[in-house]
């Protein structure tokens, strides 16, 4: 049987923001309308032609197979549902700048001009194109979605048809969704590197299977979601070793066996005092939730294959008729 091509899923929301921020934090004046494509043009090639080491390996793929790229992009606003629970979830951000719009914009524009070659979700998003004007476009849209909630129901979807599935990103929180045995892998761009199970290890301290019960319990800053008190991330690490899960820490906190070196006794009141306050953060915040709405979206996509040399050079052409003028340094 034919191996089927690979999905790449690029965290394109959180990829674009990180971008225009290394951007704005040179000072530089900026055309983004130029910009955009300049930089995303040194980025993009590198990533289509990505191929998870274990599929070379099993002769699944080489270099120069076939695959679709999807680009995810957060939509709406999906504080509201979260802040029921957490109540500043998100709120020290501020709101994007007109440096931020514009980037974004003209950046969308940039997709949609490779709809040969790849797709964005939600579908509505690509449909801007770009402009003098520096507001985020805002269609009508039935649901308000993450990137990662994109990522993770796209993840599902395409292995159970029997896709390989490589996500793009720098987020731990998706490191929850890597999973060798079903053919879901990781690329984390800002450190150049494929993350694995022993790369999760090496990075949070953790395996695979625990980093949902990390987030947890040592809580997420960049997302102001609690943890439990008395566990910041060095604890929780030396926890989870020790007991492996949350439920373990949990039931050794109520039968007072719960220890460790320098661990004062307030935790244990902790563990228990918001042992329901981390359910419900782990099943409402933490877990990446999978959409029924972006799996109809999947179900009526026609996601193109493309080898990574075509995806090169439908990119160069993609703005020809309107010639990139390279950013002073």
């Amino acid at each position: 049987m034919q191996p089927k091509p690979l999905v790449t899923l690029v965290d394109a929301h959180a990829m674009l923001y990180r971008l225009v921020h290394g951007r704005i934090a040179t000072g530089a004046k900026t055309n983004y309308r130029t910009f955009s494509p300049w930089v995303l043009g040194r980025v993009l090639p590198g990533i289509i032609s990505l191929t998870p080491p274990p599929l070379l390996a099993a002769g699944l793929a080489t270099p120069t197979s076939p695959r679709g790229m999807i680009f995810c992009i957060d939509h709406g606003d999906t504080r509201a549902r979260l802040q029921a629970v957490v109540p500043l979830y998100k709120r020290h951000r501020a709101e994007p700048s007109a440096d931020v719009r514009a980037f974004l914009s003209w950046s969308l524009a940039y997709f949609n001009r490779m709809k040969d070659v790849s797709v964005v979700l939600p579908p509505h998003v690509a449909q801007w194109r770009g402009g003098d004007r520096t507001d985020i476009p805002a269609q009508a849209s039935s649901y308000a979605c993450e990137g990662d909630e994109i990522i993770a129901t796209a993840c599902d979807y395409y292995t159970k048809l029997g896709h390989p599935v490589l996500i793009v990103s720098t987020d731990k929180d998706l490191f929850q969704l890597i999973n060798p045995e079903r053919h879901i892998y990781f690329w984390h761009y800002t450190k150049r590197r494929f993350v694995d199970d022993q790369g999760v290890h090496s990075i949070l301290g953790v395996d695979r299977e625990q980093v949902v019960d990390l987030l947890t319990i040592q809580g997420d800053a960049s997302d102001n979601i609690p943890g439990i008190p008395s566990f910041g991330k060095k604890r929780a690490v030396e926890v989870l070793k020790k007991y492996r899960t949350l439920e373990a820490v949990v039931a050794a906190a109520k039968d007072g066996t719960l220890s460790l070196k320098r661990l004062p006794k307030k935790a244990l009141a902790d563990v228990i005092k918001f042992e329901e306050r981390a359910r419900l953060i782990r099943d409402q915040a933490i877990v990446i939730r999978r959409l029924p709405e972006v799996e109809a979206e999947l179900q009526m996509l026609a996601l193109p294959w493309s080898t990574p040399d075509r995806f090169a050079q439908t990119f160069a052409a993609a703005w020809q008729d309107q010639p990139v003028v390279l950013p002073r340094k």
